[in-house]
């Protein structure tokens, strides 16, 4: 939530732990209770890959100088 687009604060539910499934684990879920916190800025990294692409573009260069060497990996392979 912010103001003429810098964000004010972030709006976040608490959640609480689901009953096992069959493998054991116990899942997150909402309990529809909310509270605020105050931020200035925020990462969003939530089941979200990386955008690298630019820095493999030529040129990368900064007053003649290498920004930025990129080598892709991928941990998929199988």
């Amino acid at each position: 939530m912010g103001e003429g687009g810098i964000l004010k604060e972030v709006k976040i539910e608490k959640m609480k732990l689901g009953e096992p499934d069959s493998s054991g684990r116990r899942r997150p879920e909402p309990t529809g209770e909310y509270f605020t916190e105050e931020f200035d800025a925020i990462i969003a990294a939530i089941s979200q890959v990386p955008e690298v692409g630019l820095f493999a573009e030529d040129p990368n260069t900064l007053d003649g100088k290498q920004t930025a060497s990129v080598q892709m990996a991928d941990g998929n392979r199988g």
